[in-house]
């Protein structure tokens, strides 16, 4: 190997070629799809078990990929040594014949200036597969919340995870007449430094905070126990329901400079409460 001065535009110029020449590939391999693919995404959906992917060498790796990929997109799927499907660049080869489905994955020549290195083939291998796997997503109806089911416990899981997963529900409601000392007591109960007003039909009509306390006890000073909870909260309260994005709740508070919202069913009755305290503890942001 001959070292020599590096000229930056040369250095760019060969970094463009390559990714020039897999774009290229890319294309080709696009428009080269035909009821191959499609009896491919056909195979996988009709299948009841796993999806195995196999590879050997660089193709191995590409096949731990793609498994992980369909895997996170809801087709149950795993990696195993070869050598028993095919994803090939050679259509006539034992292996195609063998295979009951047989995905075109030539190129014209590898971007490795020697026409030896994998680059071109590996790049769309990678993408074939990655047609594939949004193809049986997308056939399948795959949403925002079935991606958060198949990342618990990951960066993506959090950020898609629901405001249900994250809400408290032992929650003390106050009637809209309960007296001062029942609003401080269910207000002291636990520690979330907000709860609930109630009308009589058990409707979420306002909210007192601690702050909301102590405004009442500087304002009426020795008249405030002969203050109503309606005399204290606040009307109309955020609220989110209980099937959204824990990120939309997120950016509710933000924007409503508040940190906790009440959280809603379908019938629009109050069933939890959640925090920021608690989102942040979570990792959500």
């Amino acid at each position: 190997m001959k070292g020599a001065p590096l000229d930056p535009n040369t250095v760019i110029a060969w970094g463009r070629d390559v990714l020039e020449a897999e774009a290229q590939s890319l294309n080709a391999s696009a428009k080269a799809l035909d009821q191959s693919f499609v009896e491919a995404v056909k195979v996988i959906l009709a299948s009841r078990g796993k999806l195995v992917v196999t590879g050997l060498g660089k193709s191995g790796h590409i096949g731990k990929k793609l498994a992980a990929t369909f895997a996170s997109t809801g087709t149950a799927s795993s990696f195993l040594h070869p050598s028993e499907a095919a994803l090939t660049g050679r259509t006539d080869s034992s292996l195609a014949q063998l295979s009951q489905v047989v995905l075109d994955g030539r190129v014209e020549r590898e971007a490795c200036p020697l026409n030896l290195a994998p680059t071109t083939s590996t790049s769309v291998a990678m993408g074939i597969g990655d047609a594939l796997a949004v193809a049986i997503m997308r056939a399948k109806g795959f949403e925002k919340h079935d991606f958060a089911a198949f990342h618990p416990d990951g960066s993506l899981g959090r950020q898609l995870s629901l405001v249900s997963q994250h809400m408290k529900t032992d929650l003390l409601a106050i009637a809209a007449g309960d007296d001062f000392h029942r609003v401080l007591e269910v207000i002291t109960a636990h520690n979330y430094g907000i709860a609930g007003v109630l009308d009589e039909k058990k409707q979420l009509i306002g909210a007192i905070t601690d702050g909301d306390l102590r405004r009442a006890l500087k304002n009426a000073r020795e008249k405030v126990f002969s203050l109503h909870a309606k005399d204290i909260m606040t009307g109309n309260p955020k609220t989110i329901s209980a099937d959204r994005l824990a990120l939309d709740a997120v950016k509710m508070m933000e924007q409503a400079r508040i940190t906790s919202l009440f959280v809603k069913n379908d019938l629009g009755e109050v069933v939890g409460l959640i925090r920021m305290h608690d989102l942040l503890a979570a990792k959500v942001v």
